[in-house]
């Protein structure tokens, strides 16, 4: 994901701790922030990606390390790669709701087989606001799921919106917002 990849701008010279973990500190944190913001949206509105960036943010300060920062961007894979899951765990997963309602109504609303089963926007504001809440509640292990299916996942918003389990629960869904 590109937002790893601007960690890279938050490493300093790390001086671990005695239990090898040092928080990341909030000027850090804001740093990542700023910079991840000014990026170009990779969600359907800036005001999605600024809160998925103040929510990532945020959490890196509280479940994301220096050093997790410093091994994700180790030239070794077996370094880099479970600083990297973590960081999709405990600091991704838990701030995709907005995104996650926003891919889902986005989705339903521009499909035109969506009026056939009533208002759309009733419909699509009902699909988009129950995957957001699953997401919420459940995001660190619905990506725990996907990594242990694929465990080297490159972009975890397709690898999300595509994984079959995940669409069999939007499916279900949008039938329960039908009816």
């Amino acid at each position: 994901m590109k937002y790893l990849i601007l960690l890279t701008l938050l490493l300093a010279p790390v001086a671990a701790s005695a239990q090898g973990f040092t928080p990341v500190p909030q000027d850090k944190a804001n740093v990542y922030y700023q910079s991840c913001a000014s990026q170009p949206s990779q969600f359907s509105s800036q005001e999605s990606q600024n809160i998925f960036c103040a929510c990532t943010a945020a959490r890196m300060t509280q479940f994301y390390s220096m050093e997790d920062m410093k091994n994700a961007t180790s030239q070794d894979p077996a370094i880099a790669r479970p600083a990297y899951n973590k960081m999709l765990i405990d600091v991704y997963a838990p701030c995709m709701d907005t995104p996650t309602f926003e891919y889902y109504h986005k989705t339903c609303i521009t499909n035109p087989d969506t009026a056939k089963y009533g208002d759309p926007q009733k419909i699509c504001n009902c699909l988009a606001e129950q995957m957001a809440i699953h997401m919420r509640g459940s995001g660190p292990q619905i990506f725990r799921d996907i990594l242990a299916r694929d465990p080297n996942i490159l972009d975890p918003q397709a690898a999300l919106f595509s994984d079959p389990a995940f669409n069999t629960f939007a499916q279900k869904k949008l039938l329960t917002c039908v009816r």
